[in-house]
């Protein structure tokens, strides 16, 4: 159903677009509704047994409905209210159920077709999941933006049903997530799409949050000045150019269409953008938590990455009303770069190992093996989404024995100048895999590095002693591309790591 959220006497009585036909609510929290109406208008919203009444200010009214158990299927219906209203007036959402509803944002791997991936030709012809439901917020560079410019081909009007004919437009990430959550739980499970191809994180913050941070202010410096470096006017140029061709590929016209915008205040890669026009869209829906897939763009600042996604999760739990807004996200696998120090990717990696281990309410989903070595996109899906599904089961619903691979806790040394590492999330012991513990280095007083040997016993690693000898570094699979030899018995692996000697 589609509503608008701009605000106006004229406004017809509506929902905000992400509520319509098949919707799911997040069940055991206050679930928020809102939407339009003519200004000063008293309405009605009802669901199950719970009605609610709201007044419309500045073409806006809300309300929240009590928190509620899993089921359905429900009508959400919206009315004028008081005794007069006409029943023509109403506006009925059908077949609404209550579950678990969780948010996957982040770039392009999160917003990966499952028609795109590897496993779709065996997944699709038996996707028929009735209650498993995705939404994808509309993908609007800019408020006002033409149709051509707003929507994409994965797009769609509401919530959708999986079923084989509609499965290969959804993120192939949340697919995988949301079936093994719904065959596990049993109820209905809800995706809302909230992503876009090449974004950076701080494409999905406010203003304010990069402007007041003197490290992070770097986002917006860098854009500005690549602004004024078209010179004048070269901007608005450049983008009347870039709507036109884009116009032309939409309608038939022209045979391919440029994916990236010129930068401008109507590019979607610009900072603080995509927050207004998606996020703020989406927020405050009830979810029982994030899934975020992201990190490639920002790795030329990786270092920032951990002030930055810091600084992200504040904001989006400020947008949801939740401070313990739990946030699930996926380490950036193996993958080789071509920067010159080679371990560009493993800097990103180790500013997301840090954010899981100083955010409470975060966990990250490792894994290297669903990389690609020479693809950005890589073609596997299904371990990633299953890999996060084991999270939520485990730190959200005590479903899972373990969700996490082995997480280096401490170190010390030895009597015979070996380092003895240790490990949580490593029961009932640390296992090998290949045939040695491979990948771990140690940087010496001249900063070079050079190999040394390592050995898994029990719940503990055991480095050297050769090479130890006035080392100030200890690294573990820290190159863009490594191969994962460190797992615990439960089949998950260990992140890359560096600590300091």
């Amino acid at each position: 159903m589609a509503a608008t959220n701009a605000p106006g006497p004229s406004l017809p009585l509506r929902f905000a677009p992400v509520f319509s036909d098949h919707a799911v609510l997040q069940s055991g929290l206050p679930v928020p509704v809102w939407g339009s109406g003519p200004e000063g208008l008293a309405v009605e919203v009802a669901l199950a047994s719970q009605v609610l009444r709201a007044t419309v200010c500045e073409g806006r009214w809300a309300a929240t409905f009590a928190p509620m158990i899993a089921g359905g299927p429900h009508a959400l219906s919206l009315r004028p209210a008081g005794p007069d209203a006409r029943e023509s007036a109403a506006v009925v959402l059908s077949d609404v159920w209550v579950g678990e509803v969780f948010l996957a944002g982040g770039q392009s791997n999160m917003a990966y077709l499952m028609c795109d991936c590897k496993e779709y030709a065996t997944e699709a012809e038996e996707a028929y999941y009735p209650l498993l439901r995705y939404y994808e917020m509309p993908r609007e560079p800019y408020e006002g933006a033409a149709w051509f410019e707003r929507r994409e081909t994965c797009s769609f009007d509401g919530w959708e049903i999986c079923r084989p004919d509609r499965v290969g437009r959804f993120s192939a990430v949340a697919y995988f997530f949301a079936r093994r959550l719904q065959e596990t739980l049993g109820v209905a499970v809800g995706i809302l799409g909230c992503n876009w191809g090449g974004t950076s994180a701080s494409c999905w913050m406010p203003e304010s949050s990069l402007a007041d941070d003197p490290e992070l202010r770097v986002y917006l410096d860098e854009y500005e000045a690549a602004v004024r470096a078209q010179g004048p006017r070269g901007a608005e140029r450049n983008y009347d150019d870039f709507r036109a061709k884009t116009q032309a590929f939409r309608e038939g016209r022209a045979s391919d269409a440029p994916w990236e915008p010129p930068v401008g205040p109507r590019s979607f890669l610009r900072p603080a953008g995509l927050y207004r026009t998606m996020l703020l869209k989406a927020a405050p829906y009830a979810v029982r938590g994030v899934l975020w897939y992201q990190g490639e763009t920002d790795v030329p600042h990786g270092a920032l990455y951990r002030r930055l996604f810091t600084a992200m999760i504040r904001d989006w739990r400020l947008a949801f009303g939740r401070e313990d807004l739990p946030f699930l996200f996926v380490q950036l696998p193996s993958y080789m770069d071509d920067d010159a120090r080679g371990d560009a990717w493993a800097v990103l990696r180790e500013a997301q190992r840090l954010v899981s281990l100083e955010v409470p309410g975060t966990a990250m989903a490792v894994v290297p093996e669903a990389g690609d070595p020479l693809a950005l996109h890589p073609l596997r899906k299904k371990p990633v989404g299953e890999r996060l599904a084991r999270l939520a089961l485990h730190r959200l619903y005590d479903g899972a024995a373990e969700g996490s691979g082995p997480v280096i806790e401490t170190w010390a040394k030895r009597l015979d100048g070996a380092l003895e590492l240790r490990f949580s999330h490593a029961s009932p012991r640390l296992v090998v895999r290949g045939k040695s513990l491979a990948g771990f280095t140690a940087r010496g007083a001249d900063g070079r590095l050079v190999p040394v040997t390592a050995r898994a016993d029990g719940t503990t690693v055991v480095v050297g002693p050769a090479g130890l000898g006035g080392a100030t570094e200890l690294r573990y699979a820290f190159t863009n591309l490594f191969e994962p030899t460190l797992y615990n018995g439960q089949g998950l692996p260990a992140s890359s790591f560096r600590i300091d000697l």
